[in-house]
């Protein structure tokens, strides 16, 4: 689990921060929202999501 959280906080996903022993993980919500919007733009285009209502 580590070395994803490590390569998260690499491309800039989640800030660390130390605190004694901890490593706390603080998502970077605008950086998340970019990614899951480009997601949902280029692997996603034309695929209907379960939870959407089909249209009338």
């Amino acid at each position: 689990l580590s070395h994803h959280l490590a390569r998260m906080a690499k491309v800039g996903l989640i800030r660390q921060e130390k605190h004694s022993r901890t490593i706390v993980c603080i998502p970077e919500y605008g950086h998340l929202e970019n990614l899951i919007g480009f997601l949902q733009e280029e692997c996603c285009a034309g695929v209907r999501i379960a939870h959407e209502p089909e249209p009338l």
